[in-house]
């Protein structure tokens, strides 16, 4: 998962309106991660969604 997160780092901080786009591991549970992002507005954060990787981690 750690690898996964990591490869859309730079991929999601690169999309238009992207103002924050942080990963982070929690210290005693390394199974547990928190993305903190954050956009210019809400056609930003469905662009975001609408893309190949948001996809792959959004799925049930």
């Amino acid at each position: 998962m750690r690898a996964l997160l990591n490869g859309m780092t730079a991929a999601s901080r690169a999309e238009p309106g992207n103002l924050r786009y942080d990963l982070w591991q929690d210290q005693t549970d390394p199974g547990r991660f928190v993305l903190d992002e954050l956009y210019v507005d809400g056609e930003a954060v469905a662009a975001h969604r609408a893309t190949p990787d948001f996809q792959i981690i959004s799925r049930p």
